[in-house]
C-alpha cells in the first residue's frame, strides 16, 4: 500500500467514526427525553449542544496540532476516541467504573428516584 492509500484510509476510518458518533446521539434522544423527561421540542438542543461541544474539541484538536504535530495529534485523538466509545459501548447499565459515578455512593440517577 502506497502512502496515499494510506492517507485515504485513515481519513475514511476517520469519518466513519464521525458519522458513528453522530447516529449514536441521534439513536439516544428518545432515551434521553424519557429520562431526561424533556418534551420533544427540546430533542433539537440536545443535538445543537452536542454539535457545539463537537465543534470546540475540533478547535481544541487544531491548535494542539499546531503544537504537537498533525499526524501525533490525529492518531492520538483518533484512538483516545476509538477507545471511549469502545468502554461506553461496553458498559451497562449505570456506571460504577467512573470517578463521578463512584463519588456518588449508592445514589441513583434521577431518573430512577421514587416520586
Amino acid at each position: 500500500m502506497n502512502r496515499a492509500n494510506g492517507v485515504l484510509a485513515v481519513a475514511c476510518a476517520a469519518q466513519f467514526m464521525v458519522v458513528l458518533d453522530v447516529s449514536v446521539v441521534n439513536v439516544a434522544l428518545p432515551a434521553i427525553q424519557a429520562d431526561l423527561r424533556l418534551p420533544a421540542a427540546h430533542l433539537p438542543w440536545i443535538a445543537g449542544a452536542y454539535a457545539l461541544a463537537f465543534g470546540g474539541t475540533l478547535l481544541l484538536g487544531a491548535r494542539l496540532a499546531d503544537i504537537h504535530g498533525h499526524r501525533r495529534t490525529f492518531l492520538g485523538g483518533l484512538a483516545l476516541f476509538t477507545a471511549a466509545s469502545l468502554l461506553g459501548g461496553l458498559a451497562g447499565g449505570e456506571p460504577r467504573w467512573s470517578p463521578p459515578a463512584r463519588s456518588r455512593g449508592s445514589a441513583r440517577p434521577c431518573s430512577h428516584r421514587s416520586r
